[in-house]
């Protein structure tokens, strides 16, 4: 190894252009076609049952957000990952000010924004779901 090189290599997360609406950001956002699936659960309570978002049609823009968050912040939503969310989620979070309640995933960004209160993340790849699918049958 040269100096100054690192010997590990690691994929760092695509930098992004916030933009004032959602879709522009979504849009530099790294596909989550593999992903079925992001578990959140509260830093230090690991045996809380976790907060699910699924991808699914009305939640894959919010997994997309929460996988690009966890990249970015080794696999945990800080303070300052919910600040870049809320950012991300552009004129939705304005929304979700006036409509506590109407963008749950965004509420949640608050909440953490609020009290500090960090999320590990856990991704589930579509492979992994669909062998607790059959383990589960």
């Amino acid at each position: 190894n040269s100096p100054g090189r690192m010997s590990a290599k690691r994929k760092l997360p695509v930098a992004i252009t916030i933009e004032d609406s959602f879709k522009p950001n979504l849009e530099q956002l790294p596909a989550i076609d593999d992903i079925a699936s992001i578990k959140l659960t509260p830093v230090g309570k690991d045996d809380a049952e976790p907060d699910v978002i699924e991808n699914k049609p009305g939640k894959a823009g919010s997994v997309r957000v929460y996988k690009y968050l966890l990249d970015l912040y080794g696999g945990v939503v800080t303070r300052q990952a919910a600040y870049l969310g809320c950012a991300i989620y552009a004129e939705h979070t304005e929304d979700a000010h006036k409509n506590p309640g109407k963008h749950g995933n965004i509420d949640r960004l608050f909440k953490i924004i609020e009290t500090g209160e960090a999320l590990n993340g856990e991704v589930v790849k579509a492979e992994e779901a669909k062998e607790e699918a059959k383990a589960d049958a």
